[in-house]
């Protein structure tokens, strides 16, 4: 199973809050681009969690992305649809 390349840190990544993301290509892996609050580009395939880009040279933005496929981004975030579905109240 391939791995995402230059990824070293353990530290939880997050986007920041109302940060524009963009679906990319990151050395030869598909996924979506977001900045942290200290601005520092960040990149999530689907099913790995958010990591640090070390070489923005094998980046390449394809396009934003639009609410609707935010909200799917920011679901998976929280667990996926099931997840969110079991914790809310009754």
């Amino acid at each position: 199973m391939n791995t995402l390349p230059h990824i070293t840190s353990p530290d939880k990544y997050t986007p920041r809050p109302g940060a524009k993301m963009f679906f990319a290509d990151y050395d030869g892996f598909n996924g979506v681009l977001s900045i942290t609050n200290d601005h520092q580009p960040i990149f999530k395939t689907p099913g790995t969690a958010w990591h640090p880009l070390m070489d923005l040279a094998s980046l390449v933005v394809l396009g934003q992305v639009d609410l609707a496929m935010q909200q799917v981004v920011l679901d998976d975030l929280n667990g996926g649809l099931a997840a969110i579905a079991c914790s809310r109240p009754n």
